[in-house]
């Protein structure tokens, strides 16, 4: 989860989007938000890549 908090605050202040403290908080919102389904999504190319060299 800490990748994705450090990219979605640097990409919230890049945008200049709130103050800091609130950057802060919505940063932390949208790494819960985004975190399992970038994992989730890691996971199914992972295990469809070994069932590709399987069936190879």
């Amino acid at each position: 989860m800490i990748p994705v908090y450090f990219l979605s605050k640097w990409i919230l202040k890049e945008w200049n989007l709130r103050n800091n403290e609130n950057r802060k908080y919505l940063a932390i919102i949208l790494a819960k938000i985004f975190n399992p389904i970038i994992y989730t999504l890691l996971i199914y190319l992972w295990f469809f890549s070994i069932l590709h060299y399987l069936n190879n």
